[in-house]
């Protein structure tokens, strides 16, 4: 296959605006795809992946719920038809593709969506009809152990095309997921996780073993047949996503297995497969230990420069992480710990110079501290500016609201809770900037 010489484009500050067409607004447009989804939503409740069979027997009652069943599968996939195919949908795909942190990434075709133009002529390209995936771009991502992790990079045109159809596919995987998933769902966070974690650890009669389990290589091990026929979705188009294959080197390999890591549908598909793990777990043991009152069961959580400023991102991102839970005395042990690891440190980097020396040179009083270590930087005037390094032990713990498990905000009965909880997201970070998390579909 020929490829064309691809080159990776750097972030820019600037932020390019798409400039939509007369009387349209993205508002508008949003709103359209989030009517189409919920009715999605509101057939594919209750019902198999697969087309209902008609039953065996012919009993009256047999044959009108097969038929009541069929009616509204069809009606559900019919409605993800309409929305694959309307302009709406694949504005917001391509938008999507073109404002994550990936967008100047190419695949094997070298091509980037940057300016309004080549973003609106990239809508008129996500048709159905001659449509056919291009091989991933291989590349390997290294990982803490040393290992590398590889990762496959579609052109824009499949990501968009796969965005297209994860849109229509999202409503039916949030409506039939199971309850405590958090990993790639929309308005679930890892927060959540802990905070259900916590919920089940803190009680006096709470589980005494916790079990923690990785499915190693999840993506690459799916089965493409189970795949096809359990995963409620065009399948010529999902084959194609499947079996498109990746270039390594000049080289085309096939997939005769898993789901593509760096796909945007992916992370829905590998959602679909392990849904059902946690009624599995329930139904293991029994919920009482025979002939006790004790109570027992399994709860399934799953989740799939300068020295100062480059540390402080790295304690500020941390501690921003874990402080929604009882973190207190862990973020104190932290501090004592850096403390001594910095000290140490500063021994090795001078160890000509004695201790009031390197007091002298890196300690400041600073918030009643007179162990604050500090780097100095000149400014604009030629005056010394000191930077602090941040003590994890003055993050301030927030208790996260634990989403309810069977909220879906693809479901019309749950839109003043996801607005409640989005008026409640508004967080002061340490530094006291008001933050909000949003994804890309704002609703």
């Amino acid at each position: 296959m020929k490829t064309v010489p691809w080159t990776v484009y750097a972030p820019t500050r600037h932020k390019e605006h798409w400039t939509l067409p007369d009387g349209l607004d993205w508002k508008t447009v949003q709103l359209k795809v989030k009517r189409l989804q919920m009715r999605i939503a509101a057939r594919g409740h209750g019902w198999p992946e697969t087309m209902p069979k008609a039953p065996e027997g012919r009993e009256a009652g047999c044959e009108a719920s097969a038929a009541a069943k069929l009616k509204k599968y069809r009606l559900m996939r019919s409605l993800q038809w309409l929305l694959a195919h309307s302009f709406y949908g694949k504005l917001l795909a391509v938008r999507r593709v073109t404002s994550n942190k990936g967008k100047n990434t190419p695949g094997v075709d070298g091509v980037v969506w940057k300016t309004s133009r080549q973003k609106t002529n990239a809508v008129k390209l996500l048709y159905r009809r001659g449509y056919r995936a291009t091989p991933l771009r291989r590349v390997y991502i290294p990982k803490k152990s040393g290992k590398l992790r590889p990762l496959g990079i579609p052109t824009m045109r499949d990501r968009a095309m796969q965005a297209l159809y994860a849109s229509a596919l999202s409503p039916i995987a949030e409506t039939r997921a199971d309850p405590n998933s958090y990993g790639f769902r929309q308005r679930r966070s890892c927060a959540d996780a802990i905070s259900q974690c916590f919920n089940w650890l803190s009680r006096r009669n709470s589980a005494t073993w916790v079990l923690e389990a990785d499915i190693s290589a999840c993506f690459d091990t799916i089965s493409h047949q189970w795949i096809l026929e359990n995963i409620p979705i065009d399948k010529k188009m999902l084959k194609q996503w499947l079996t498109a294959g990746f270039l390594d080197k000049g080289e085309l390999f096939p997939t005769l297995k898993g789901t593509p890591q760096g796909g945007i549908i992916s992370p829905i598909i590998m959602n679909m497969t392990l849904d059902g793990l946690e009624n599995i777990a329930d139904k293991s043991v029994p919920w009482y230990l025979p002939r006790t009152g004790n109570r027992t069961g399994v709860a399934v959580i799953r989740y799939a420069d300068d020295f100062v400023i480059r540390l402080n991102q790295t304690i500020r991102g941390w501690c921003n992480y874990h402080r929604h839970a009882c973190s207190s005395r862990i973020f104190n042990w932290f501090d004592s710990w850096l403390f001594w690891e910095i000290k140490r440190w500063l021994h090795r980097r001078h160890p000509n110079k004695g201790r009031r020396w390197i007091i002298k040179k890196y300690y400041r009083l600073y918030r009643n501290n007179l162990w604050s270590f500090h780097a100095t930087q000149k400014n604009a005037d030629g005056k010394n500016e000191y930077r602090y390094l941040l003590m994890a032990g003055r993050t301030r713990i927030v208790r996260h609201v634990k989403i309810l498990p069977p909220a879906n905000p693809y479901d019309p009965a749950w839109t003043d809770y996801f607005t409640y909880r989005n008026k409640k997201k508004m967080d002061i970070s340490q530094d006291g900037r008001f933050v909000q998390e949003r994804g890309w579909f704002l609703d």
